[in-house]
């Protein structure tokens, strides 16, 4: 193995901790996280290597607020520069061993935050780090919420499956289980690359950790509709964590590749996982992420397309917007790039940009028209931008994003519609009809469909 140390200056207790550059372009950072006790100081390494000469686990978290600081830590037997977060510092006690090394990869510290050029760089790089580790360690917080008791239950599988179409839980089992669920961490627009490119997933809150198998299978049951967890969440109110239930059960190995990764099972243009990120309300804390957090996702987005800019000037968010439109074009397939569906994309991401926090003006309009090759007036400011509801044969549905009532019930027409209600009224039925009305030629980008009848009872 070729290790530099370059990290690793000659030991003055009192200094802080200074980043050296990293030598070539594929070169990281990993962190050694040396043995200790659960309430030791924190103790590390840090060296340069290409990632695929290392072994090593990548971590995926939640940073936290701002000001929720933990303690300072040793790397290289100098104090860090300042503190680590809270989050942070509490799941490196959780993973740390009493006698053994941890090789990890972790943002925050492999990072040189303070460098807005290397940032950039390594962000562009996040996507292999992931799928080239080993594992991913998805880390949902501290133990709270009675969630050791909801983690022993997740770990037991069979406990979560309806017996019977019946499983019974005490109030204080679902109250834990569905906490779970509705964890700050879900909503993070990171864990979409973290998640889905990971070769092996351990899923930890607290001192628990369970495999994605089982918490798959959790998340299954949430999703289930004749499920009491289901019933459950759904008296929280009519938005469900849909990153949890939508897109995690669809990770399930198929019949024909068992033993496929979780990525090989879940790609998508860039444009498609701009749209996933927004059917899921995901969240990032800097406006830029909403783009780049979805690059080493993307199928038709290779690496040098959008180059990350953490540059403070807010003109770097204007550039990441911008140059991820003609990515968006591209990706139509030929017979789909007519007027109406250039237009019906523009639209959508005049949405997105607002998400991003954008104040849309007429030379955004212009510039987004432009390289969508449609007329500025096309693109819409907002007035006529939908979200409403149609009905369907007496059910009532929810529909968003970048289309017209009038567009939406003429696209309907193209099939029967009995065979749209039987197949809303399948299990995980708002993801299965959006994908089907996807698939019709009429209309491409559709938004998810929520059915907002009273959840049936249990049978």
């Amino acid at each position: 193995m070729n290790i530099s140390m370059a990290d690793t200056p000659p030991p003055t207790k009192q200094d802080h901790y200074s980043y050296k550059p990293l030598e070539t372009d594929d070169s990281i950072r990993f962190l050694v996280l040396h043995p200790g006790g659960r309430d030791d100081p924190i103790e590390c390494s840090l060296y340069h290597n290409r990632i695929t000469e290392c072994q090593y686990r990548a971590l995926s978290y939640e940073w936290g607020d701002e000001g929720d600081l933990g303690d300072v830590i040793t790397v290289n037997n100098h104090p860090s520069p300042r503190a680590i977060q809270k989050n942070l510092e509490d799941v490196l006690r959780e993973i740390r061993q009493e006698k053994e090394d941890v090789t990890l990869w972790i943002d925050a510290i492999c990072i040189n935050q303070n460098d807005a050029t290397e940032k950039g760089h390594q962000v562009a790089m996040m996507g292999k780090v992931f799928r080239e580790a080993d594992g991913v360690i998805a880390w949902l917080g501290p133990a709270a919420d009675n969630s050791e008791m909801a983690m022993d239950l997740i770990a037991g599988q069979e406990s979560l499956q309806p017996r019977n179409n019946r499983r019974e839980f005490s109030d204080n089992e679902v109250e834990a289980l569905i906490s779970i669920a509705y964890r700050s961490y879900w909503s993070r627009i990171w864990i979409m690359q973290e998640f889905f490119l990971a070769k092996d997933l351990e899923i930890r809150c607290g001192t628990k950790a369970v495999s994605f198998a089982a918490f798959r299978d959790y998340a299954e049951a949430m999703a289930k509709l004749n499920s009491q967890l289901h019933l459950a969440h759904w008296k929280r109110g009519p938005d469900s964590p849909p990153l949890l239930i939508h897109m995690v059960t669809r990770l399930a190995p198929q019949p024909s590749a068992p033993d496929s990764t979780l990525s090989s099972r879940f790609d998508g243009t860039l444009f498609e996982w701009i749209g996933r990120s927004y059917d899921c309300n995901s969240q990032a804390g800097n406006p830029r992420d909403y783009i780049y957090a979805l690059l080493g996702l993307a199928e038709d987005c290779t690496y040098g397309d959008v180059v990350p800019d953490y540059d403070d000037r807010d003109e770097t968010i204007r550039d990441a917007l911008l140059k991820v439109i003609p990515i968006c074009l591209k990706s139509m397939p030929a017979e789909y790039r007519r007027y109406s569906h250039r237009k019906s994309r523009a639209r959508f991401l005049v949405k997105y940009a607002r998400k991003m926090g954008f104040t849309l003006d007429s030379e955004l309009q212009k510039d987004i028209a432009r390289l969508m090759y449609i007329n500025p007036e096309d693109v819409g400011l907002g007035e006529d931008i939908v979200d409403g509801e149609i009905d369907l044969q007496g059910k009532r549905v929810i529909y968003k994003r970048s289309f017209t009532a009038g567009e939406f019930t003429q696209m309907l027409r193209v099939r029967k519609m009995e065979d749209l209600l039987k197949l809303r009224d399948r299990p995980l039925s708002k993801m299965m009809f959006h994908e089907y009305l996807q698939s019709l030629p009429t209309f491409l980008d559709l938004d998810t469909l929520t059915k907002v009848d009273d959840p049936p009872a249990p049978t």
